[in-house]
């Protein structure tokens, strides 16, 4: 099976996975929606990692995005890792960050040094 066109990525309606090539595939969920795919096998476990929904990410960026986590396979690094860890939250701050911050407000409220360890 060739690569898959842009107008055949529009035209496939059948739920299943469609390869475009390179562990690239097109996932169509039962309700019609939408997917791009990569599958790799990493530390000898396979693995699937969402690249995004086809109404935000084209056939090319697909290609693209998976070709950096394919390069980043051949460096030994997890593109799921890697990913999350460099993400940043749309607030700025991680969730450690935040609860360290409210943690800090609610410190005076507090009666003893047992519940500020806690």
């Amino acid at each position: 099976m060739g690569k898959l066109s842009t107008k055949k990525v529009a035209s496939i309606t059948k739920p299943g996975r469609h390869l475009d090539g390179d562990n690239l595939y097109l996932q169509v969920g039962p309700a019609g929606g939408k997917s791009w795919l990569l599958r790799f096998m990493l530390r000898g476990r396979e693995r699937h990692m969402g690249l995004g929904p086809v109404d935000l990410v084209s056939l090319a960026e697909a290609r693209e995005a998976a070709f950096e986590c394919r390069r980043l396979l051949f460096k030994g690094i997890d593109p799921i890792e890697h990913r999350n860890t460099t993400r940043v939250p749309e607030s700025g701050i991680t969730f450690q960050e935040c609860a360290g911050k409210l943690i800090e407000s609610m410190e005076a409220g507090w009666r003893n040094a047992k519940h500020v360890s806690q």
